[in-house]
């Protein structure tokens, strides 16, 4: 990471949460205290047997299954590092003294689903030796499990009546996206109420929530915007009365007090997490002292769902950015796992700007990613013709080429679609309105996405 100061200002603050809007109430910061030379041990368990359901195999992919409804879904998974280079994790005791852990080696992966292109799989191994993570399908239809089960799923349809976006969408420059992937470093705050709800009373279980938290996150934001968080140093708030987020944990007063002197150098973000509820982030291009988030967790106690979307303010997408044009996505209620195309364009315009802030990892190889498939608008009379160039602002974050290799036929309003040297025409039928044409993303390692092209067609 790298240092660049910017000056804050008073419009900086977004209030954002899943299903409402939440204020942080702003209370005195409190100092924190260094580490002392005690440590805690953290246990792992068994990458290679324990109740993960899971296989390693002679290339080094582990294999698992869930049971989806019926459907046995086979999980190829790839470790993946998520962890920066300092990578860490303390404990603060009731005497608000931090305590350094030995933690245990990277659990991380990254992988797909034989027979569904379309799919990115996030998972860890947890300290009790189970596999638990998140499959993202098509348009962001998501299911989490944990073993063999199936644990959770998204809700929000994946064809919602689809809206002209009231931002702007990505330009055909945003092809360059994953052609090599930027990182950045998260610290993490987790609050004593977060540890009394949801942490056993386990050091081992906290990293567990937290890594799996950055796993589910981090396969969305490579695949989506070729942008790898990762996770640097962990602070536990394991005793309340040493908590300084006892009196108020949404406290982004509190949080930049106490980590203010780490972000820039050994971190590039801070979240603070606290037990439930939304979370507040500051609206800004990944600027120095906007770079803090508050988020709320889940009854599991994992926080990702809040966390891909407050990291999305402080890349300057806001709330129902774009108005909801591809539906309930993370800016626009947050249901399903995916960034559609306005809030792609901001996110990656951000990161362009703040690119000092970033740093270039490569060309990613770890795992096969979908290919993203990003939003396209046009305009035409009905009974009128137009060409789009669909694949022109699409990419794919292995850096594979791609190229669009299907259409729907007829749109959602009836017009006709055909794909003509591999670009996509449409003849619009008699109806005026906003119209849906839907076209497949196909990468050259075979990944697929669905794309759409939303056209304002005039009567």
């Amino acid at each position: 990471m790298r240092t660049r100061v910017f000056s804050k200002s008073a419009e900086g603050l977004v209030a954002v949460a899943v299903g409402a809007v939440v204020c942080a109430a702003f209370v005195p910061a409190l100092a924190s205290a260094a580490p002392t030379g005690a440590v805690h041990t953290l246990p792992t368990g068994s990458v290679d047997g324990g109740s993960s359901g899971s296989s390693g195999s002679s290339d080094g992919v582990r294999t698992a299954t869930v049971d989806d409804e019926g459907e046995q879904l086979t999980l190829r998974l790839h470790k993946m590092n998520l962890r920066g280079s300092e990578f860490s994790m303390a404990v603060q005791d009731s005497d608000g003294e931090l305590t350094d852990a030995v933690i245990p080696a990277p659990r991380s992966y990254i992988g797909s689903v034989e027979g569904r292109p379309d799919a990115i799989v996030s998972a860890i191994v947890d300290s009790a030796g189970t596999l638990r993570g998140q499959v993202i399908f098509d348009r962001g239809v998501s299911i989490e499990f944990v073993g063999s089960e199936v644990v959770g799923r998204s809700t929000a349809p994946i064809d919602a009546k689809p809206k002209w976006p009231t931002a702007a969408i990505a330009p055909a420059s945003a092809a360059r996206v994953g052609k090599t992937v930027k990182q950045f470093v998260v610290g993490l705050d987790l609050s004593g109420e977060w540890y009394s709800a949801h942490g056993a009373g386990s050091a081992a279980v906290a990293l567990d929530r937290a890594e799996e938290s950055m796993a589910r996150t981090a396969a969305i934001w490579i695949r989506d915007v070729g942008i790898r968080p990762v996770l640097g140093r962990v602070v536990l708030r394991a005793d309340s009365a040493g908590d300084p987020y006892s009196s108020s944990c949404e406290n982004l007063e509190q949080l930049e007090d106490l980590w203010s002197d780490q972000v820039g150098s050994s971190v590039d973000q801070a979240t603070v997490v606290c037990a439930s509820g939304g979370g507040n982030a500051y609206y800004s291009k990944f600027e120095l002292d906007h770079s803090y988030a508050h988020v709320g967790a889940e009854s599991d106690g994992n926080f990702s769902r809040v966390l891909r979307h407050e990291l999305g303010h402080n890349f300057y997408a806001d709330d129902y950015h774009g108005g909801g044009a591809e539906g309930s996505t993370i800016m626009n209620g947050n249901d399903l796992s995916r960034f559609d195309g306005t809030e792609f364009a901001a996110i990656v315009d951000a990161a362009e700007v703040a690119s000092a802030r970033l740093d270039d990892v490569g060309r990613y190889t770890a795992s096969p990613i979908p290919p993203y498939a990003a939003l396209d608008t046009a305009r035409v009379r009905s009974g009128g013709t137009v060409t789009v160039d669909a694949v022109a602002n699409d990419h794919d974050s292995n850096g594979d080429s791609i190229k669009v290799t299907g259409v729907g036929a007829t749109s959602l309003l009836g017009g006709t679609v055909k794909l003509e040297n591999g670009e996509v025409v449409f003849e619009a039928g008699t109806k005026a309105g906003t119209d849906r044409i839907l076209y497949t993303l196909t990468d050259a390692a075979g990944g697929t996405s669905t794309g759409w092209i939303i056209v304002d067609v005039s009567a």
